[in-house]
C-alpha cells in the first residue's frame, strides 16, 4: 500500500509540475518564438531568398528553441530529484542519487543558459536588425 501511495503522489506531483510549467509555453511561444527558418519556403513570414546572414539567424533560433525546451525539462527533473530525496527514508543510496540528479540538472541548466547568452550576444552583435552585418 505504501508503494502504491508513493506512485500516486509521484504521478500527481509530476502532473502538477507539467501543467504549471508547460501550460504557458504554447501561448507565449506562439507570440515570441519565431520559426526556425526565416527565409525561403512557405513557413517564413517574409518570403525573401536565403542569404548568408540567415544562417546566423538559424543558429540563434536553434539555441533559443533548445533553451525554451530546457526550462520545463529542468523543472521536471528537479521535481523528480526532490521526490527521490523526500522519499529516501534514510536510504543513503537514494539520497546520493537525488543529490546527483540535482547537481547534474543544475550544471546542465547553467551550461544551457550560458550557451544561450554567449550565442545570443555574439550573434546579436553581428546581425543588424535590417538583415545586414555590422
Amino acid at each position: 500500500m505504501n508503494k502504491f501511495l508513493g506512485k500516486i503522489c509521484l504521478a500527481g506531483a509530476l502532473s502538477t509540475v507539467l501543467l504549471v510549467s508547460a501550460a504557458p509555453v504554447p501561448a507565449s511561444a506562439a507570440l515570441t518564438m519565431p520559426s526556425l527558418i526565416v527565409c525561403g519556403g512557405s513557413a517564413a513570414s517574409n518570403n525573401h531568398p536565403c542569404q548568408f546572414i540567415d544562417l546566423y539567424r538559424l543558429g540563434q533560433n536553434i539555441i533559443t528553441f533548445i533553451f525554451y525546451l530546457s526550462v520545463p525539462a529542468a523543472t521536471v527533473l528537479f521535481s523528480y530529484a526532490g521526490y527521490l530525496y523526500m522519499t529516501a527514508a534514510g536510504d543513503p543510496g537514494q539520497v546520493e542519487r537525488a543529490r546527483g540528479i540535482f547537481k547534474n540538472v543544475a550544471y546542465g541548466f547553467i551550461i544551457i543558459c550560458a550557451a544561450w547568452l554567449i550565442v545570443f550576444t555574439i550573434l546579436s552583435s553581428l546581425i543588424d536588425p535590417n538583415l545586414g552585418i555590422i
